[in-house]
């Protein structure tokens, strides 16, 4: 799998729903399953909470979005290496 940006932001799904925490990806969106289920899993041992982490797969309106708000803390430069931001 190749993303070629990572975001992390609050998100609420409406006015009245708490924010949470998202994990927003762009780039290849194959085995998006276990793409979730490792995340969560990596996020569970790191935090030790009852709280998940939403993790989007962003279209290209999010995308948009997204940059209103946020910078991305990962970049792909092209390489297969990964490099934070």
């Amino acid at each position: 799998m190749k993303f070629k940006k990572a975001y992390l932001v609050q998100i609420a799904h409406d006015a009245t729903s708490t924010s949470k925490l998202a994990l927003c990806l762009i780039g290849e969106q194959t085995n998006t399953l276990q793409v979730v289920q490792c995340i969560g899993t990596i996020f569970k041992e790191l935090f030790q909470t009852a709280d998940s982490m939403e993790v989007l797969f962003l279209n290209e309106l999010q995308k948009s979005e997204v940059n209103l708000v946020a910078r991305p803390f990962y970049a792909s430069d092209g390489s297969d290496s990964c490099r934070p931001n």
